[in-house]
């Protein structure tokens, strides 16, 4: 019916993983599921993983402290028993997601388009618009 489509139109950027179980996740460190989730869920979205993509496609001048390049990185540890990078490096995303405590998913998803998005601009691959 009509509220089928529309639901499908809002949601058909998100796609399955080619050659990955649907329900293959990460391996987690502590108090980390918030990573963990918010990695899998950005990693379905198609374009965050096309900008991911064309990230990667170009050497990263700061790839050791690039919120993109951990996500990114992080995908080959999905299914398997190894912790993603950006797990391992999520005090990328600030100070206050360093430690062992367990954090809220949407601070962290915030956190990481914040940082995301800076990345970009900094790396001349997007423009800053004006506020609206």
């Amino acid at each position: 019916g009509e509220a089928t489509d529309f639901v499908s139109s809002c949601f058909a950027f998100v796609a399955p993983h080619r050659g990955i179980r649907s329900d293959a996740g990460f391996a987690r460190v502590g108090n980390t599921c918030y990573v963990n989730v918010v990695a899998q869920v950005l990693l379905r979205l198609q374009p965050v993983r096309a900008m991911l993509q064309k990230h990667s496609a170009g050497p990263c001048t700061n790839a050791a402290c690039c919120v993109l390049c951990a996500l990114w990185d992080s995908r080959a540890s999905l299914g398997q028993a190894q912790v993603p990078r950006l797990a391992r490096d999520r005090h990328l995303l600030g100070a206050a997601f360093a430690d062992e405590q367990q954090h809220d998913a949407v601070e962290f998803s915030e956190s990481w388009i914040g940082k995301a998005r800076a990345a970009e601009i900094e790396a001349g691959k997007s423009k800053v618009l004006p506020h609206e």
